[in-house]
């Protein structure tokens, strides 16, 4: 056997050098390592499956025990807007005369849940792409019940607390024209809100216990036989 032979190790009954015990002892016990790893990394995938599970569907805003024509001083009142048909036990309903300014309906939420969320907006429904039997006439305001003066603000990504009680105040428009035997009526208004990465939109009643804002039907063609418009800024009943 030549000296290349031998130094370069090919020689007769030359191999591989022979394995390394500590490099396959440590081999194993990475693997062991990893394997230990999977049942808490599984555990905590669980358990965020199951908190994003219950935040999107949490959802705590409810009617807050408050009605009323306008409950917020310093926005703009209707004319004429009384209770109506409390007999019987009866929560009753708020009457809506026609209107030529433009004036509030109110409401009110609070958060019976026990983590904070957000109010988004607010709104009044609409139907076929317009809003009926009233017209919004700007920003929802509101005021959160904590003692002291209120004024009222615009309602826009407001913090609900647990607990919080949120007057709230529509300004909306009416037609002058109505319809002498025609009745119509509006019982709901839409929340958004949102809890960390989840909101909903969910529909609140105006008045406890199918309590609804009652109005004559309006017209917008005061032509009718059967339609009456307001002859002043005075509501007429």
């Amino acid at each position: 056997m030549s000296l290349a032979e031998q130094i370069a190790g090919e020689g007769p009954g030359s191999g591989p050098p022979p394995a390394d015990p500590e490099t396959d002892s440590a081999r194993r016990r990475r693997r062991f390592r990893w394997w230990w790893l999977l049942p808490p990394l599984a555990l905590a995938i669980a358990a965020v499956t199951i908190l994003s599970t219950l935040a999107a569907t949490y959802q705590p805003v409810a009617f807050g025990a408050v009605s009323g024509a306008n409950m917020i001083v310093g926005m703009q009142q209707g004319t004429g807007l009384r209770w109506v048909n409390r007999f019987g036990g009866s929560t009753g309903d708020i009457y809506v005369p026609p209107q030529r300014s433009t004036f509030t309906v109110s409401a009110s939420i609070t958060n019976t849940g026990t983590h904070a969320v957000t109010i988004e907006s607010v709104s009044l429904p609409h139907y076929g792409g317009r809003y009926w039997p009233f017209v919004p006439a700007g920003p929802a305001h509101y005021n959160i019940l904590r003692g002291g003066p209120q004024h009222p603000h615009i309602l826009r990504n407001v913090t609900l607390r647990p607990g919080d009680q949120m007057e709230i105040a529509f300004p909306v428009r009416a037609t002058p024209c109505r319809e002498k035997y025609g009745w119509t009526d509006l019982d709901h208004f839409l929340v958004r809100e949102r809890f960390l990465f989840f909101t909903h939109t969910v529909s609140l009643p105006f008045i406890w216990g199918g309590g609804r804002l009652i109005m004559h039907t309006p017209q917008q063609d005061p032509s009718e036989q059967s339609v009456v418009c307001l002859a002043s800024n005075r509501a007429g009943e």
